[in-house]
């Protein structure tokens, strides 16, 4: 009478153990179809690289400038199929031009060839409106990064410099303090080309440029120094951060 239950039994643990088999090579093969991806963020102004020691720009207008500081979020970080589906591999990202530890970013991705990357200016609402003070120093969100304004949210970006207006001497100048956040400055940004693969066993490398020069001058579409030397995006000076967030959008691309 107890011989059906052993073979019941039988059947159960054999089913069982083919089930967790499954997963287990499923699991495997998983993981092995992927790379990982290392994204450096790079600075330039027109051809020259962005340097924050002894380098003076020129814009398309003749204003002489130069920058201290540059501070951004990005999130959503997905990478472009040739179907256009999109594969995230970082949901925020943190750069700070001064901080080497804040200047690139390394994840697994999916082994496969791309077409393109799409991500976005700033942080979606449910990131912008976290607390820094509930995360650690060792992440984008964290209070390391000093990007949070109470009661608004975090900035997305804070360009800070000077330009000149008397002739060569800079600490007589105007400043330049472009701090653009909130919500209505999110942008998305894609960037269609070149076409790259990620490979497994191997460390893939992308630079992700920004080229600030852009942020002011393109040949229809400028953002005057001159006039706009600066936001808080606050409602007074809201539509200079909205006009630095449509014109950043146009400012990215990058390299292998």
């Amino acid at each position: 009478m107890r011989k059906p239950k052993l073979i019941l039994s039988g059947i159960i643990l054999v089913c069982t153990i083919s089930v967790a088999l499954f997963f287990m090579l499923y699991s495997c093969k998983k993981e092995g179809n992927q790379g990982t991806l290392t994204v450096k963020f790079a600075g330039y102004v027109g051809n020259e690289p962005l340097s924050f020691t002894d380098s003076i720009y020129f814009d398309g207008l003749g204003n002489e400038f130069y920058f201290s500081t540059l501070e951004m979020y990005i999130a959503h970080f997905s990478l472009v199929k040739s179907d256009n589906s999109l594969v995230e591999i970082d949901p925020v990202v943190f750069f700070n031009y001064s901080a080497p530890n804040w200047m690139s970013f390394t994840v697994n991705a999916p082994v496969g060839s791309y077409k393109g990357i799409l991500f976005h200016f700033g942080l979606d609402p449910a990131q912008n409106s976290t607390n820094p003070q509930n995360y650690s120093d060792s992440v984008a969100l964290g209070p390391q990064t000093n990007m949070y304004w109470i009661g608004m949210g975090h900035r997305f970006m804070a360009l800070e410099g000077r330009r000149d207006t008397v002739g060569g001497n800079f600490v007589n100048g105007t400043g330049l303090v472009y701090h653009v956040g909130t919500d209505t400055c999110y942008r998305t940004v894609t960037i269609n080309g070149p076409a790259f693969t990620i490979s497994q066993g191997t460390n893939n490398q992308m630079n992700l440029n920004l080229d600030v020069l852009k942020i002011f001058y393109q040949p229809n579409d400028t953002l005057n120094m001159v006039l706009y030397p600066g936001t808080q995006s606050l409602s007074n000076d809201l539509p200079t951060a909205i006009k630095f967030a449509n014109q950043i959008t146009k400012a990215f691309s990058y390299s292998q």
